[in-house]
């Protein structure tokens, strides 16, 4: 029962609209009250009836958006609720960002391929681009870049590009990318909550 209540409130938290117009807020479920009661204990005709009470706690994240490195992925959403508490897959890498498939970067970000581009791998929408700037045996870490003015073309050549400590080998391929797991930027600091 209290297993089937923490995943209705993370669906419950990430499907809200979030309280703040703009900027990102943390979210953190809460079961309260769970209650379980059994009629006709023992009989064949025996049910099981649970009720609880999911409360949510928010709590605006203006540290997270101000940071430097970690937030890149920031500008593909609208005040988004980042749910917190809630374990994730394993990752080869430590520190990564937030994790979501080739299909939603593409059009979170409005393209239809990805491209070499020199020794880069980008995919490249009109106003936003992603450059892989980590490729491990399973993971590829990518990194945002968000025209300067809005509504601004953005390019294969944009000088922020130089900035960056691209850490992929040569042969990342069309087919790793394919079967690869996609992170887009990375956190700067992470909590441990194992145990609690």
């Amino acid at each position: 029962m209290s297993e089937i209540a923490e995943q209705l409130g993370w669906l419950a938290a990430t499907m809200r609209s979030s309280p703040v117009s703009q900027g990102m807020v943390t979210g953190r479920p809460r079961v309260e009250d769970l209650n379980v009661r059994t009629d006709h204990e023992g009989a064949p005709t025996a049910m099981v009836e649970g009720s609880c009470r999911i409360v949510f706690y928010f709590q605006e994240a203006a540290e997270i958006c101000n940071s430097v490195d970690g937030f890149c992925w920031g500008p593909l959403f609208n005040s988004p609720i980042l749910v917190v508490g809630y374990p994730i897959p394993r990752r080869p890498e430590p520190n990564t960002g937030l994790e979501m498939s080739l299909n939603t970067m593409a059009y979170l970000v409005r393209s239809q391929q990805v491209v070499q581009w020199g020794t880069r791998v980008i995919m490249k929408g009109f106003s936003s681009l992603l450059v892989a700037t980590m490729a491990s045996s399973s993971i590829i870490v990518w990194h945002l870049l968000k025209s300067r003015i809005s509504g601004e073309r953005v390019s294969y050549i944009d000088s922020r590009l130089e900035e960056l400590d691209i850490r992929t080998s040569q042969d990342v391929s069309l087919r790793m990318i394919e079967g690869a797991r996609h992170i887009v930027g990375w956190c700067a600091s992470a909590t441990d909550f194992c145990g609690k």
